[in-house]
């Protein structure tokens, strides 16, 4: 008969769990809680698969979106400096074709 836990928990039916039970919920709460702690901070995706909690597999995919928004993010990012720098350029190019028109213009000083 297994030794029952000083904790007096019990299963749903009112009967005490064994300590071999008692430590299998508890080692699968404390994953639970690593996973929650770790969670967003760039924790590489191979540890949350080993990390053998039930949500493995929903937080490898969560896993994998974050990391993808982050490289679009870094991509917009980049984008959006090489347009600010055409715009810049083009600003400048405009301003000069203004005043080579203005130069054409008699009176146009």
């Amino acid at each position: 008969m297994p030794a029952k836990a000083a904790s007096g928990s019990s299963h749903p039916g009112g009967e005490p769990e064994s300590v071999a039970e008692h430590l299998v919920r508890l080692e699968g709460a404390v994953k639970r809680l690593s996973w929650l702690a770790t969670m967003g901070r760039g924790l590489p995706v191979s540890d949350h698969e080993s990390a053998g909690h039930e949500d493995g597999a929903r937080l490898v995919a969560l896993q994998r979106d974050y990391d993808k928004l982050q490289r679009d993010h870094a991509r917009l990012l980049a984008e959006h400096a090489e347009l600010e720098r055409q715009r810049h350029d083009l600003g400048q190019r405009l301003d000069v074709a203004i005043e080579r028109l203005r130069a054409l213009i008699p009176g146009g000083d």
